[in-house]
């Protein structure tokens, strides 16, 4: 990453990299673990983690979380992606305010 922003901070890039895909990158890269555990009730259910969908009610836990590709997807309602989408469905913010929040911009 640390050479990412070198490249774009250059004047010889002709804009292939800029700030906005370093940050969409570093905020990939944030464990969805971490967000959703903040807030949700998570069980170990193999490699992944299981709990009540936040996105809609239900009584039996539908809502997976995967490490291995930080990801989630909801058995249930059917909403499902990477760690930016999970922070937009839950803090109702758009795709620039979650990069945000994710990078620490909070």
């Amino acid at each position: 990453l640390k050479r990412l922003k070198i490249i774009a901070s250059s004047d010889n890039t002709k804009g292939r990299i800029n700030n906005l895909e370093i940050e969409l990158e570093i905020a990939r890269k944030t464990p969805i673990l971490n967000i959703a555990s903040s807030f949700l009730r998570l069980r170990r259910s193999g490699k992944n983690y299981l709990a009540l969908c936040p996105f809609h009610q239900e009584k039996h836990p539908s809502f997976y979380i995967y490490p291995e590709t930080n990801s989630f997807y909801c058995f249930g309602c059917g909403k499902g992606g990477d760690v930016i989408k999970f922070v937009q469905l839950a803090f109702g913010y758009s795709f620039k305010e979650a990069i945000n929040y994710l990078i620490g911009g909070r």
